[in-house]
């Protein structure tokens, strides 16, 4: 069965709300120690992955997931979801729901006692975007705004953030 939406999870107690709704569930293990969580809610199929915390983590599952699976299974749509590591001065609590339109990586770079150097870059991390040079990379505009009206439309009475997002 192909999911139309794969999300990643750091932890299962953050799959947890959605795996306990899903029906029809399978449960797997990857020989490297990975969960995956297929079912549906209502007519959407879903892969929950359980990556284990981090950019490396998640990074390591989702390549693995997709190297398992061949590419007519693949998702059309792939999502990182759970607590973020959300601030209490974002205001945000359990069920609300935030939506990066950038993303910027502040514990990777060089440093040199209290001075991160260089900053920025000499030279753009991916080439026409200079942003990235300080770790920062944009969101695909029009797909992050399609979700947040999805959202919208699924739930209203929940909190929304929509903007930059520190990793």
């Amino acid at each position: 069965m192909t999911p139309d939406l794969l999300l990643l999870f750091a932890t299962s107690v953050e799959a947890s709300p959605l795996k306990c709704r899903m029906e029809k569930v399978v449960r797997s293990v990857y020989s490297i120690g990975i969960e995956r969580f297929s079912g549906q809610i209502d007519q959407t199929r879903l892969d929950l992955l359980v990556t284990g915390a981090g950019g490396f983590n998640a990074a390591h599952a989702l390549t693995a997931y997709l190297e398992i699976l061949d590419n007519p299974s693949r998702p059309p749509l792939i999502a990182q979801a759970g607590i973020a590591g959300v601030f209490k001065l974002s205001g945000l609590g359990l069920g609300d729901v935030a939506l990066a339109t950038s993303d910027t990586y502040i514990h990777t770079g060089v440093a040199d006692g209290d001075t991160v150097l260089p900053n920025p870059l000499p030279l753009d991390i991916i080439t026409g975007m200079p942003e990235t040079r300080s770790g920062t990379y944009a969101c695909h505009p029009t797909l992050t705004e399609k979700m947040a009206q999805q959202l919208k439309q699924i739930r209203n009475n929940q909190k929304r953030y929509l903007g930059p997002f520190i990793t």
